[in-house]
């Protein structure tokens, strides 16, 4: 027997074989398997190809969420932050003026480091400018002295552009004696 033959008396079955596999495998492609297959996810059915895309949105949105709560707990990597701490570095130092203050009371007077009285400090950032309120005390008369040299020893600071002479006068306290009550109002470089 030649191939030929064989292939003859063999094709019926083949192509019958062949067709009832078609059949069989277009009726489970259509009926079956999208039965199988399909799952409810998020209160919808879904298919293989629509849980990738799912999938897909998913991870996306994870990403979007991961980011933004980044920004809220992490606010260092921020560009607003950033100017914000570059706004406050190139901001004078308050505390650089109130210690420069105290350090020159004291060296006015230095037995009694009680003598220069600041009530308030306010500073002007956007201006560069400080006023300090309070009053000289606890030197008897010379409390206009005493706050005259105070505004010498401010004006020789490096970082004084400029001091507006406050009124000069004495009052009496009956509980502190003279003082001298000052606004000083400073621009600072």
């Amino acid at each position: 027997m030649s191939t030929a033959v064989i292939a003859h008396r063999s094709a019926a079955a083949l192509f019958l074989f062949s067709f009832v596999f078609l059949v069989l495998l277009v009726f489970s492609h259509l009926y079956i398997l999208p039965k199988v297959t399909t799952v409810e996810v998020a209160g919808s059915m879904r298919n293989a190809q629509e849980l990738r895309e799912y999938h897909d949105s998913l991870l996306k949105d994870l990403v979007a969420k991961e980011h933004e709560r980044n920004m809220l707990v992490l606010p260092m990597e921020d560009s607003a932050y950033h100017r914000l701490v570059e706004m406050k570095h190139s901001q004078f130092p308050l505390l650089v003026l109130r210690s420069s203050l105290e350090q020159t009371a004291r060296q006015l007077l230095p037995d009694d480091s009680n003598v220069v009285h600041v009530e308030s400090m306010r500073y002007t950032p956007g201006e560069k400018r400080a006023e300090l309120t309070g009053d000289i005390r606890n030197v008897g008369s010379r409390s206009m002295t005493v706050l005259a040299q105070l505004l010498e020893e401010l004006r020789a600071q490096p970082f004084i552009a400029d001091i507006a002479s406050p009124r000069f006068r004495r009052v009496e306290d009956p509980r502190l004696g003279p003082t001298s009550p000052f606004t000083i109002r400073i621009k600072l470089l």
